[in-house]
């Protein structure tokens, strides 16, 4: 028996450096998951971010204004999920992870294809960012460079590891 024992354990431990390999995959999948959904609102860093690709884009930031964030869940992947209006199997709860949605209400000036420059910019930024209510107006007295004025909302999603705090309570 004490033999059969130790064959078992020899194979495991020549297994160990695969299930290291294993788990230094799986750590750098979740650093790049952590960037794309960050557990941190960050706000400086990404109003820095926005304003570095508008003045790339060449484009002038008239307002740059977060909202509250709105509490949003989501079933854990290969967990079954019920239909919608219909209560879980078994009465149990589906397992869920929390994220919020942070709408940011951004204004900018300049052209029309400087925006689209810009918005191009945006969707390379590692942290995921959806833009929408997208408002475009025509300036007044248009130049060159200056022709459009934007409104739209752009919002990233901040990932929540235990359940949800109150809106806005994470600042």
């Amino acid at each position: 028996a004490l033999q059969a024992d130790i064959r078992n354990l020899e194979v495991t431990a020549n297994k160990l450096q695969e299930f290291q390999r294993e788990v230094q995959l799986r750590e750098a999948k979740l650093e790049t998951l952590k960037r794309i959904l960050p557990a941190d609102k960050e706000t400086p860093e990404l109003m820095k971010k926005v304003q570095y690709l508008a003045a790339q884009s060449n484009l002038l930031i008239r307002n740059f204004t977060p909202g509250a964030t709105v509490n949003k869940e989501f079933p854990i992947e290969g967990q079954p999920s019920p239909k919608p209006g219909q209560p879980p199997p078994q009465g149990k709860q589906p397992p869920t992870e929390y994220y919020q949605e942070w709408p940011i209400n951004v204004d900018v000036e300049g052209s029309y294809h400087n925006l689209g420059l810009f918005f191009d910019r945006v969707s390379r930024l590692s942290r995921l960012v959806n833009v929408g209510n997208l408002k475009i107006k025509n300036q007044p007295t248009p130049r060159a460079s200056n022709t459009i004025a934007v409104s739209c909302v752009a919002t990233t999603f901040v990932y929540v590891e235990a359940s949800p705090a109150p809106a806005g309570a994470r600042q």
